[in-house]
């Protein structure tokens, strides 16, 4: 008789126990589940804004940009000094090294692809700084040929260039800016704090190898932007008195000359020549002495 109760019995012990141990498998699920969602909870909402710096200064950077110095035009809208943006490479020699990179290498690539001199390049990146200009101003082809190469701790970023569309018309006037957007000559120099406008910063995005890139959506011209100055001259007037001032110039042997032009109704100087000239998108290829607006800074004689 007891044989029989102990087969009827262990069935039944079997499905209590296999319900004691589905009990403690979703007692260990609940668990589970509850802490996953208590651990969600915490990143989601306790320490959000927390992480959400901590990423933040992982891919953002606040980038100061020099501002786009404002337009020069003539009486009629004509453009005769503009900004215009253009890529310049530079590179971080603490950053070559942390990438495994060779600065004798990258320098030699880099003398290649924008024909400056190879020991110079090496020399600026022979050094642990963390920023090092190497050539400002390069071409879009160029560009897209640094680009290209990937080079380790190389780096492009946008610059506003100083562009004179009419080249040599009215270079004595208008002056020339430098390669940082500073006013050297002429109006460019006497007008320097209109026309500059005021650095601000931009936020920038960081890729994996710490190269800024920036958003369109990001970038706004307008912000500090220098402010825009319309002339007095006449950019066709201008060109006549130039063309005639170097017709007589040759004709009469003479070394230099000038000429003003001015509106007898109103005083308005609608162009000023001098020759030699330049042009002020290269000063530096030219003397001094072709710089130099000798309607106004030098003396004559009258009747001279």
């Amino acid at each position: 008789m007891s044989a029989v109760v102990a087969k009827v019995s262990s069935p039944g012990r079997r499905r209590r126990w296999m319900r004691v141990r589905v009990g403690i498998l979703g007692f260990l699920v609940l668990c589970g589940a509850g802490a996953v969602v208590r651990r969600a909870y915490e990143l989601q909402i306790e320490r959000a804004p927390a992480l959400r710096e901590m990423a933040e200064e992982q891919y953002l950077r606040s980038v100061r940009l020099a501002p786009k110095r404002g337009t020069v035009y003539d009486r009629n809208g004509a453009e005769l000094a503009v900004s215009v943006d253009v890529d310049s490479v530079w590179a971080s020699p603490s950053e070559i090294r942390r990438l495994g990179g060779d600065p004798s290498a990258v320098a030699m690539q880099l003398s290649a692809l924008l024909g400056v001199d190879r020991e110079r390049i090496t020399r600026r990146l022979s050094t642990d700084r963390h920023f090092a200009w190497i050539k400002r101003h390069v071409t879009p082809e160029v560009a897209e040929q640094v680009r290209a190469a990937d080079l380790p701790g190389v780096h492009l970023d946008r610059e506003a260039r100083r562009f004179y569309p009419n080249r040599e018309l009215a270079a004595h006037v208008l002056g020339f800016a430098n390669v940082d957007g500073q006013g050297i000559e002429g109006l460019e120099l006497s007008l320097e704090e209109r026309l500059r406008g005021s650095r601000h910063a931009v936020p920038a995005i960081r890729d994996r190898r710490g190269r800024v890139v920036y958003s369109d959506s990001l970038l706004d011209d307008t912000v500090g932007q220098g402010a825009d100055v319309t002339l007095t001259i006449d950019r066709t007037i201008q060109r006549i008195a130039e063309r005639e001032l170097a017709l007589a110039v040759q004709t009469y042997e003479a070394k230099v000359g000038s000429v003003v032009v001015l509106d007898p109704r109103t005083g308005e100087i609608l162009a000023v020549a001098d020759y030699p000239t330049f042009d002020p998108n290269d000063p530096g290829a030219y003397a001094p002495s072709h710089r130099r607006n000798r309607a106004v800074t030098d003396r004559f004689e009258p009747g001279s």
